[in-house]
């Protein structure tokens, strides 16, 4: 070890050469107490990296949980909505009338179980072919709908508003 002893006036200082290197790094801290130190500190990081991803984890499991919990509210309110569609209506057959585009639209209604089973159209004088053609599908829908509150066919708006009126004209009669 170096030393370098500085005297003035009748005292001495003596002072460790800062290049010697005898005792290790930093004034007196060897090579083992560096490493120490480095592999607490990279441990302590594996261990924020390993809660970090414990803590993402748990966050997205309780996310799936909400949204499964979620999934069957909707469900279950999704067939207390269809039970009470399904005793909307007294069965039997019923005609109604409304007006398409060249007179008047009269369809049969079958309900059975309180439901719309069956949509028939008996007249529709007047109606142009094609156009009708195009709305008389709007039967199946209504039928899938269970409720004549559907969109009309484009390009046969008249005639889809005229079935849609006959629907509900003897759908209520059917209450």
């Amino acid at each position: 070890m170096l030393l370098t002893k500085i005297c003035t006036s009748g005292s001495c200082n003596v002072k460790r050469d800062p290049w010697d290197i005898s005792r290790g790094f930093r004034g007196g801290r060897n090579m083992h107490d560096v490493t120490i130190r480095w592999m607490n500190i990279l441990a302590m990081v594996v261990l924020l990296l390993a809660y970090n991803q414990t803590v993402t984890v748990r966050a997205r499991d309780a996310e799936i949980a909400q949204l499964k919990a979620d999934k069957e509210a909707l469900e279950a309110s999704a067939v207390a909505a269809d039970s009470d569609v399904a005793g909307r209506w007294k069965d039997g057959t019923y005609d109604g009338s409304g007006q398409g585009f060249g007179g008047p639209i009269n369809v049969e209604v079958a309900v059975s179980n309180g439901r719309i089973a069956d949509i028939k159209i008996l007249s529709h004088d007047g109606e142009d072919g094609t156009y009708f053609g195009m709305a008389e599908k709007l039967t199946e829908t209504i039928v899938d709908a269970q409720s004549a509150d559907v969109d009309s066919v484009s390009g046969a708006t008249f005639s889809s508003k005229g079935i849609k009126s006959a629907v509900e004209d003897a759908l209520s009669k059917a209450s």
